[in-house]
């Protein structure tokens, strides 16, 4: 068991290592010495033991140090999870970015550039670099399966885009897999993160005017809605309509202003073949999606779908297989599953769908 982040060092060298529960001494400790590109560092993890803090100290013999720690990577990986991500068929078509971090940003698994300001918690990395494995592997598969499909050109829709983190992602894919031209359609109700996704854009060599992005929220018709949102914009990406489940069953200390509003029939109406539809709207997909499922039905060959409460996961599960789709993934909101990757907890529910009609 390794945990596992990235240190550059300026002047100097540092030690990170990890402290006993009570603190009082190092259980294992890695010197990083001065490098000009940040060194991934291994530090490995007693077994069976608890473990406390993770410290950084100055060890330089100069008796200074200056060094940027960008922690791109912590979590704890198991010899066996390395192995199943870095086998799958599917991720093994899309190698980790060897890129460093710029200065205040973080880097993703596929050479994503992502300001640090976006979020109080860096998008960490998992296995040799690939994402870390938790439910959020079955979004990053539907997202390379539509990118490794795609003809000509890639069209993706991400429906609460937040600071467009999916989209930029697919953007990297197609760089590295099959250089073809792309047109990203991301729909925001929150200000703030619709500022962001236009900064994450340029961060990433993408220039957003070349492309469609609503500052908006998704639901069944167009309007004005409600939006319920917190305070501290890095904290919290769990913006929903008062109108729905999670809005009728908040409690108080949330904004609440209203927003532009539209339909994904609206959204899809512009557009002829989507490769990707990826939605997570925090419960407006219990509306949203019935409402438009004609027109997905006819232009959309993948859709993602984040579920934020159970008795949605049916609803969204008859709708798409009445109609022929083909169920590549199927997870239940606030569920924990052994996959093929191991043992995931869903705090939402994750269901991935291909439209055959469509299909490669």
């Amino acid at each position: 068991m390794k945990l596992r982040l990235r240190a550059r060092v300026y002047e100097g060298a540092i030690g990170l290592g990890l402290l006993t529960p009570l603190g009082t001494e190092y259980q294992c400790e890695v010197q990083v010495a001065e490098n000009e590109e940040g060194e991934l560092v291994e530090i490995p993890l007693p077994e069976g033991n608890q473990i406390g803090a993770l410290m950084l100290r100055n060890v330089s013999v100069r008796g200074r140090s200056r060094v940027d720690l960008d922690i791109l990577e912590c979590g704890v990986f198991s010899s066996d999870s390395e192995a199943k991500i870095a086998r799958d068929p599917l991720f093994s078509r899309f190698r980790p970015a060897s890129a460093s971090a710029k200065p205040g940003f973080h880097v993703g698994y596929l050479g994503e550039q992502t300001d640090a300001q976006f979020a109080e918690f860096p998008l960490y990395l998992g296995a040799q670099g690939y994402p870390p494995i938790n439910y959020e592997i079955f979004k990053w598969r539907t997202l390379l399966s539509a990118v490794a499909d795609a003809r000509e050109q890639f069209v993706m829709v991400s429906a609460g885009a937040g600071f467009g983190r999916w989209l930029v992602s697919a953007a990297c894919a197609l760089r590295q897999y099959n250089p073809m031209p792309f047109f990203l359609v991301g729909i925001e109700a929150e200000q703030t993160h619709f500022e962001w996704m236009l900064r994450h854009f340029r961060n990433n060599a993408i220039d957003p005017h070349e492309h469609r992005l609503w500052h908006a929220a998704i639901d069944a018709e167009p309007g004005v809605t409600t939006l319920l949102s917190d305070t501290e914009p890095a904290r919290w990406f769990g913006q929903a309509l008062v109108n729905t489940f999670h809005g009728t069953h908040a409690g108080d200390g949330y904004r609440r202003y209203q927003v532009p509003c539209v339909s994904l029939n609206q959204v899809l109406a512009e557009l002829n073949i989507v490769d990707l539809l990826e939605i997570d709207i925090v419960g407006a997909e219990e509306r949203a999606v019935p409402a438009a499922i004609d027109m997905i039905n006819r232009k959309v060959r993948h859709v993602n779908i984040g579920i934020q409460a159970p008795h949605i996961d049916h609803i969204i599960e008859v709708l798409f297989a009445a109609r022929g789709w083909k169920c590549v993934c199927k997870f239940g909101c606030k569920s924990a599953e052994m996959t093929e990757f191991g043992h995931v907890e869903f705090p939402q529910g994750v269901q991935h769908w291909v439209n055959p009609q469509l299909a490669g």
